[in-house]
């Protein structure tokens, strides 16, 4: 077991007393009491951190200098993974860059899960990070795609799980690395296609729908070669799915409905609104005024109208989160 480095902002004894447990099995856990302290200890080893848990507790103290210094230095592509516990209603973290909001403190349980992840064993850090390398290789467009989408579906994910149970704090870390890693079957797509300024063709465009399973095929086998890894499926799954349409009608399977994988359905939604609102090698960005009317009206039937839903109505979160992007 790979063991993590922790940051941890509170200043609660009985949240102090759960991760000094974590800190005698010889994980590195740094309790910091106040903002500028833990500024201070990220500036000395930024790129080594795992998981940073903010614990707002009713304090007047603003932790958003802290959050947008780890969103602007870290080059990391997924960690530090930043959690923050703050019972404001606003989920004002998630505007500012935060991974997941919780308004309640995580069950111990959930906790324990998250920092004692199978992928570990297997340094799967690493293999993410260089796949997301090798994306930023082959198209810089498709991998700021890919940022921005894991962003968005990240905080989609944070909202489903403030309003429906039964998910956990590693579920959503290994959705925000699938959706990171959606599109990575592009890379084994032609730059002709990938890069065409102008309209594909019926050859072209079924290439191009190939990435689905091109991607997902590659995290099939990871899987036949290292079984039992909850992350690799879950990437399997995004990859295949996330051009299917709620009402049947999308691609590689026709799937529809729940049968969608959830994680899928999720990331569907923020890859549609980030394609929208970016440009394009064959069109420029749409407002996000345009990108809603689009996503709501000629994308309809698209859509897991629950998650639309919860979209819509904290359009403000992801507007904030792709102008933080730009």
């Amino acid at each position: 077991m790979k063991l993590k480095k922790i940051l941890l902002l509170s200043r609660d004894p009985d949240i102090i007393r759960i991760f000094k447990a974590f800190h005698n099995e010889g994980h590195t856990v740094t309790v910091i009491k106040n903002i500028s302290s833990a500024c201070k200890a990220l500036d000395k080893f930024l790129d080594s951190i795992d998981l940073v848990f903010i614990h707002q507790n009713n304090s007047k103290e603003d932790y958003s200098p802290l959050i947008q210094m780890i969103n602007k230095r870290s080059i990391s592509f997924i960690n530090p993974h930043i959690v923050v516990v703050d019972n404001r209603k606003d989920n004002f973290a998630l505007k500012i860059g935060a991974d997941i909001v919780c308004h309640r403190f995580p069950d111990e349980k959930d906790i324990d899960l998250i920092i004692h992840d199978d992928r570990s064993s297997l340094n799967l850090n690493a293999i993410i990070n260089h796949a997301a390398s090798m994306i930023r290789i082959k198209d810089t467009q498709t991998a700021e795609h890919c940022r921005n989408t894991a962003k968005i579906s990240s905080a989609l994910a944070s909202l489903y799980m403030q309003y429906f149970e039964g998910k956990s704090l590693l579920w959503h870390q290994n959705l925000k690395t699938a959706a990171l890693l959606h599109d990575i079957g592009k890379v084994l797509i032609s730059e002709s296609v990938l890069r065409k300024s102008s309209r594909l063709t019926d050859d072209e465009f079924r290439i191009m729908k190939s990435h689905t399973k091109l991607g997902g095929e590659l995290f099939k086998n990871m899987m036949n070669a290292y079984p039992g890894f909850e992350l690799l499926s879950l990437c399997a799954e995004v990859c295949f799915y996330h051009h299917e349409r709620f009402d049947g009608t999308g691609y590689p399977d026709g799937l529809k409905g729940d049968g969608i994988p959830l994680e899928a359905r999720i990331v569907a939604i923020a890859d549609v609104f980030d394609a929208l609102t970016s440009d394009r090698y064959y069109r420029n960005a749409r407002t996000f005024d345009e990108a809603l009317q689009i996503m709501r009206y000629e994308e309809e039937g698209h859509f897991d109208p629950k998650l639309f839903d919860l979209f819509v109505n904290n359009s403000d979160i992801f507007i904030q989160i792709k102008l933080q992007m730009k």
